[in-house]
C-alpha cells in the first residue's frame, strides 16, 4: 500500500527528522535474554548496526508508535516501560510463561541525498523495484526519503517447552515471520516476509549473527509465496534477519520501511 502524507505532515517530518548516517543502517531489538527460566522480566535494547558498527539507541518517546510484547499462547499484550532518552530503550516486567513476540514500530524520520548517492543506495540495498522506478523517473534534484522501523524479537519465558508459536503475526507494515521453529537444532529455517499483511515477492532478505562482526551477511530473495530459507549454523547464536521495502510517493519523495527479526537458535 502506498504511504500517504499530506504536504504539512511531510514538511514537519523533514524538519523534525534526524538525517544522519544511521538512516541507512539496520536497527534491531536486542533483549537481555532470549530465554529466561525465572520471572518474565526482560530489558530490551535497540541497536543500530552496520558491518562492524554496533551502537545502542536510546528510547525516544516522540518516535514510538508501538513498543510492546505479546504472548503467542494467550494473546495477552503488554507495553514496554522506560525513560525517555535513556538506555535501555525498554523493559518488560512479569511477562507470562511461553513465547513472547516483542514489537517496535517508529514514526518516520528523514534524510536527503543527491540523485547519484540515492541511486547507489538503492543499488546497495537491492530493491530492484525502487531502482527501476528511479531509472524511469530520472530525477535531477535532491532526493528526500522518509524511513521508518518495524522491528520484532522472539523470546521465551520459562523452559524450552514453553507454550506458543514464534509464527505470530504482529501486524506491522513490514515484518518477518518464522515459518519453522527458530529454535530447531537441525535443518534450515524458513521465514515469510509480509508487506501490509501480504507476501512480499522478490525481496532481498539478509541474515547475520547479532554478536559477531560480518561484512558479508547471507542473502536470499523471497519466492512467489514471500518465503526464504536460511541454513544457519547449528551452534547456539543470536541472529538478525533484515529487509527493507522502498517506494516512491506521489509527491516525489521516497518512503522506506526497514524490518528486522531477532532470535536465538
Amino acid at each position: 500500500m502506498m504511504r500517504a502524507f499530506g504536504f504539512g505532515v511531510f514538511v514537519s517530518v523533514l524538519i523534525g527528522g534526524a538525517a544522519g548516517p544511521a538512516a541507512a543502517h539496520d536497527m534491531w531489538i536486542e533483549p537481555s535474554r532470549f530465554l529466561t527460566s525465572g520471572a518474565g522480566d526482560i530489558s530490551v535494547g535497540l541497536v543500530i548496526g552496520h558491518a562492524d558498527v554496533r551502537e545502542p539507541y536510546a528510547r525516544n518517546e516522540g518516535r514510538i508508535i508501538r513498543f510492546d510484547a505479546r504472548s503467542a499462547a494467550t494473546g495477552a499484550w503488554r507495553p514496554s516501560i522506560g525513560r525517555n532518552r535513556r538506555l535501555p530503550a525498554g523493559r518488560f516486567i512479569g511477562l507470562s510463561p511461553g513465547v513472547q513476540v516483542i514489537t517496535y514500530q517508529s514514526l518516520p524520520a528523514s534524510v536527503s541525498m543527491t540523485p547519484k548517492k540515492f541511486r547507489d543506495y538503492l543499488l546497495k540495498e537491492g530493491d530492484d523495484r525502487a531502482l527501476k522506478t528511479f531509472d524511469a523517473v530520472k530525477p535531477t534534484g535532491a532526493q528526500y526519503e522518509l524511513y521508518a522501523r518495524c522491528l520484532k524479537s522472539v523470546v521465551r519465558v520459562g523452559d524450552a517447552a514453553s507454550p506458543g508459536s514464534a509464527r505470530l503475526v504482529s501486524g506491522l507494515p513490514l515484518e518477518l515471520v518464522p515459518t519453522t521453529d527458530p529454535w530447531a537444532k537441525d535443518g534450515a529455517l524458513g521465514f515469510e516476509l509480509l508487506y501490509d499483511g501480504k507476501p512480499s515477492v522478490g525481496a532481498r532478505v539478509r541474515a547475520f549473527p547479532m554478536d559477531g562482526v560480518t561484512t558479508s551477511p547471507m542473502e536470499a530473495r523471497t519466492d512467489a509465496r514471500g518465503r526464504v530459507t536460511f541454513a544457519l549454523s547449528a551452534r547456539p547464536a543470536n541472529w538478525v534477519l533484515a529487509s527493507v521495502h522502498i517506494e516512491r510517493l506521489p509527491n516525489g519523495a521516497w518512503y522506506s520501511t526497514w524490518t528486522t527479526l531477532t532470535f536465538r537458535r
